[in-house]
């Protein structure tokens, strides 16, 4: 019994520790002298007090009193321990009084958990819990924000769109320049609100990757017209190198257009006159690589380390170059999310490399890529006269919407501002197609789309929901209410007319 008695006194997790009634330690297992950085012979005949921070004495002392008069079984408490390095140990000690056959009180026997680790794994999951908070209510801003944004920024490009086709070949040279730039400086604010918007998702691990197969060639040679205009200004040249022909990378289409977009950009902005960008794609271990070399003023190892960190310019936050620094953040963090990497190599002088590496595809799975080229304006449509009904309660939106399908003299848009005057507009007439807003003042929109898809008489209208919130999930949700299209505003003018078009001669046909 004796034996049995050592084996668990000196094995046992919890700290065990026996007190006398002058509250002297008369025992303490080899756990309880770890946990306070003592042998177990330096314990015995020490105090309870000694080892007792001066703040805990005053309820550590309630302990022997309840029990000596058999006020409770056993006493339980959270305190601390005074290591021997004078650190502090938090735990949580169990006493209960053994008693002599004359009943008279013989020792106290303490278990002590110690709870440190307990105490870490809580603290980190509400570290975890405050930073899935953060992170979530700073989605929410951006998303928020993003919607405010876009909402005037509609006005402003969308005017400038219509001015530029209806004022343009009567302003003055200088007139279209300034128009030409105040359009463009509405799309370069577009273009942060969009990274603002993907640095937030990414960082909330709420964007989703859909993996395809991407031809790296055709998208290269997609891409190359969209940055003719930059580089001939910048007096750049732009060439493409297929080190392997049909090379295919397993990625999201749109993402990997994105990075390429990103890089080729940066460095037609970022050469100098006379130098050029050669765009380089081959297979290399397995993996799909593309290069994007330019002959720029190159980065020093300094540059190089702050490379990928958010928001930063690297000395050239003064330049009258657009951007925001978070572009190649982001164009890290989406070719990570789709199993690949993104490097850079530099010297001053010397221009920089960009190595984007993606996993390679399964060609039988090979998908057209996303088209980078703008959608041509088409100045007539061939169908008959069509209703459009636009709901709306933003007087500015409307009129941008009246502006745009002004093109189109067959086609009468009738505007409703609420949800109830929308549903008694359709109650008198059924309109060739419906256009509405995500955020009404009577009711959300996605609402009030499921209400008139299950109207009968709708039941051949095509409904197109028309938002400034960009969030992925209310476009996925728009499409299950049935949205047979979701256009974001600010609206493209070409592809806003291309959508209705379609859609109006597909309904007359």
């Amino acid at each position: 019994s004796n034996n049995r008695y050592e084996a668990v006194f000196n094995t046992v997790a919890a700290g065990v520790v026996l007190i006398d009634t002058h509250k002297h330690i008369l025992r303490a297992n080899p756990t309880f002298a770890a946990m306070l950085g003592y042998s177990t012979d330096e314990l015995e005949g020490m105090t309870m007090a000694s080892i007792t921070p001066p703040e805990d004495l005053v309820h550590s002392a309630n302990a022997p009193q309840a029990l000596v008069e058999h006020r409770v079984p056993l006493f339980v408490m959270r305190k601390s321990y005074q290591t021997r390095d004078g650190s502090k140990v938090p735990v949580e000690v169990r006493t209960s009084m053994v008693w002599q056959a004359d009943g008279r009180p013989s020792f106290a026997l303490a278990a002590v958990h110690d709870l440190r680790d307990m105490l870490r794994a809580q603290a980190a999951e509400r570290d975890r819990d405050a930073a899935a908070a953060a992170s979530q209510a700073k989605s929410t801003f951006v998303a928020h924000i993003s919607h405010e944004l876009r909402t005037p920024l509609n006005a402003v490009l969308g005017f400038s769109q219509m001015l530029q086709l209806r004022a343009g070949p009567r302003l003055e040279p200088q007139e279209r320049q300034w128009l030409v730039a105040a359009h463009q400086a509405g799309r370069h604010l577009l273009s942060m609100v969009d990274d603002l918007l993907d640095l937030a998702r990414i960082e909330a691990k709420r964007l989703v990757i859909e993996t395809r197969a991407v031809d790296l060639g055709e998208l290269a040679r997609q891409l190359l017209p969209m940055l003719e205009t930059s580089a001939s200004a910048a007096q750049v040249s732009l060439q493409l190198t297929m080190g392997d022909e049909g090379v295919s990378a397993a990625g999201d289409p749109t993402r990997v257009r994105q990075i390429l977009l990103n890089l080729m950009s940066n460095a037609v902005k970022y050469n100098r006159a006379g130098g050029e960008v050669d765009l380089h794609i081959q297979r290399r271990d397995g993996n799909a690589v593309v290069q994007v070399r330019d002959t720029g003023i190159g980065l020093t190892a300094d540059q190089l380390a702050r490379m990928f960190q958010p928001f930063e310019r690297l000395g050239r936050e003064r330049s009258v170059d657009d951007g925001t620094g978070i572009g190649l953040v982001i164009s890290k963090s989406l070719a990570e999310l789709m199993g690949g990497t993104l490097s850079a190599a530099s010297a001053p002088g010397r221009g920089t490399t960009f190595t984007l590496t993606l996993p390679l595809a399964d060609i039988r799975l090979l998908v057209a890529a996303p088209s980078a080229v703008s959608e041509p304006l088409q100045l007539v449509a061939s169908y008959g006269s069509k209703t459009v009904l636009y709901v709306e309660d933003n007087e500015v939106n409307v009129e941008v919407m009246r502006a745009m399908l002004g093109l189109r003299p067959q086609i009468t848009m009738n505007v409703c501002g609420d949800g109830q005057a929308t549903l008694a507009e359709v109650a008198k007439s059924v309109p060739d197609l419906i256009l509405l807003d995500r955020h009404l003042p009577d009711v959300d929109g996605l609402d009030l789309l499921r209400r008139l898809k299950a109207d009968p008489r709708l039941r051949g209208v095509p409904m197109v929901l028309a938002s400034a919130d960009a969030m992925p999930e209310t476009v996925t949700e728009a499409r299950a209410a049935g949205a047979i299209a979701y256009l974001t505003k600010p609206l493209t003018l070409a592809s806003l007319l291309a959508l209705v078009d379609g859609l109006l001669a597909e309904a007359q046909a």
